[in-house]
């Protein structure tokens, strides 16, 4: 979800790459090396969950779909809340053993903005719907 993880080049504007493909009825997602480019900025403005704080939500490539979507009742959060409810952090985080030692230094930066996230579901959730106003 290009919102949790903030990948701010799954787009078309601006010289962006969708970085997905259509397969059947479904999408196949690709590409995220910069899935978590926000933990090269030296100082973020708001909290992991602040969705419309980011500066490029409304650039993302679903947006429009999903902003068009909401308006008649077709979008609902529930199931990413409840994925992101039981996600296990700590789990998630061995991920960093198979990293290249260059990148564990920003191993505690993504674990503290998924916590954030987790911490904060119900406003993160309306932070989602708000996004699409």
């Amino acid at each position: 979800m290009g919102c949790l993880t903030q990948n701010p080049d799954r787009t078309f504007k601006g010289g962006g790459k969708p970085n997905c493909s259509q397969f059947g009825t479904g999408l196949i997602a690709y590409d995220f090396e910069l899935s978590f480019s926000f933990v090269r900025l030296f100082a973020l403005n708001a909290s992991a969950w602040e969705v419309c704080s980011n500066g490029f939500y409304n650039k993302h490539i679903f947006h429009s779909q999903l902003k068009e979507g909401l308006k008649y009742g077709k979008v609902s959060f529930e199931s990413v809340i409840d994925d992101l409810r039981i996600l296990d952090i700590e789990k998630l985080m061995k991920v960093k053993d198979v990293l290249p030692a260059g990148w564990l230094i920003y191993a505690p930066k993504i674990e503290s903005h998924l916590q954030n996230v987790i911490q904060n579901l119900p406003s993160f959730e309306k932070e989602l719907i708000r996004s699409l106003a």
